[in-house]
């Protein structure tokens, strides 16, 4: 059986946790009931700069990247929240500051 070498102390597990030693860091983990499945998705000072550098024709943006993402699906409907900021972000060398953006949709 494969598996990833962080789950040898819970195999039943699906979550995902990854940190590096500059803080940068990826986790996702979710939960599942009779009748209700979420899941979180979380970034931790995500480097904008090495990211959109290795993307082609992508504008310079850079800062760092920290927020959450939940969505839940409960009866057949969907709903979901985050909250995403960015520390001192520029875009193409000019300064914007700290940006957030914190959102949520729920089915009528």
């Amino acid at each position: 059986m494969y598996g990833l070498p962080m789950c040898k102390t819970m195999p039943d597990s699906k979550d995902i946790d990854l940190l590096a030693d500059d803080g940068t860091g990826l986790k996702v983990y979710g939960n599942r009931t009779d009748s209700v499945s979420d899941i979180t998705v979380s970034v931790n000072q995500v480097n904008l700069r090495e990211l959109t550098s290795s993307i082609p024709f992508a504008p310079l943006i850079s800062g760092f990247l920290s927020g959450d993402l939940h969505v839940t699906k409960e009866n057949e409907k969907l709903a979901a929240a985050y909250d995403l900021g960015v520390k001192n972000m520029e875009y193409e060398g000019a300064p914007l500051g700290d940006i957030g953006l914190v959102g949520t949709y729920f089915p009528m």
